[in-house]
């Protein structure tokens, strides 16, 4: 049987800003938000990252998401246009769906030549060789970070790799792992 789980919310000395909304304004913190999040809340974000990495996001650098499916997806279309590649999961036979879930959590290696992992592949094809977006897929003790995104086509004249300028893009562990695992199984 299937239960939902409960709402909660979190509260912790680190996100004063967060319990402060939610007690001053619980009207406002338990409604849907603006797509960009409530302005209160992006603002301590940023003060916070500048507190903690000495360096103040500009606005639009800044993504707030509900979970950890809606990071992963943001992230991977703020790379494409539309006629683009098209993502992994949701078109393709389960079993390929369980080999690119395990790609990007490293329990496999990448069939790419470069190891990099694809993040998003051919719409016509779905072959990799074709042409893929993909990242550098690194596990850290308490999280995963994408970098070194690039454009890959295994062609005739062999690999060619495209780098993007993107920033890494890094996800909390436990949150990658709980939606990427759901397709494993």
């Amino acid at each position: 049987m299937i239960r939902p789980q409960r709402a909660r919310i979190i509260f912790c000395q680190e996100c004063d800003g967060v319990t402060r909304l939610v007690r001053e304004d619980a009207r406002v913190a338990l409604q849907y938000t603006p797509c960009e999040g409530i302005r209160s809340v992006r603002e301590y974000l940023i003060d916070r990252q500048e507190q903690l990495q000495g360096r103040r996001p500009a606005v639009a650098e800044l993504i707030v998401t509900s979970g950890g499916m809606e990071c992963i997806a943001l992230a991977c279309a703020a790379l494409v246009d539309p006629g683009d590649n098209i993502g992994l999961f949701g078109w393709l036979p389960h079993d390929v769906e369980v080999a690119f879930a395990r790609w990007l959590m490293l329990r496999e290696p990448s069939q790419l030549p470069s190891g990099r992992v694809p993040l998003y592949i051919c719409p016509e094809c779905g072959d990799l060789g074709c042409q893929s977006l993909s990242a550098r897929v690194v596990e850290e003790p308490d999280r995963f970070v994408w970098t070194e995104f690039a454009y890959e086509a295994n062609y005739d004249a062999g690999p060619a790799t495209q780098f993007l300028a993107v920033r890494p893009f890094s996800v909390e562990k436990r949150a990658y792992t709980a939606v990427l695992g759901r397709f494993t199984t």
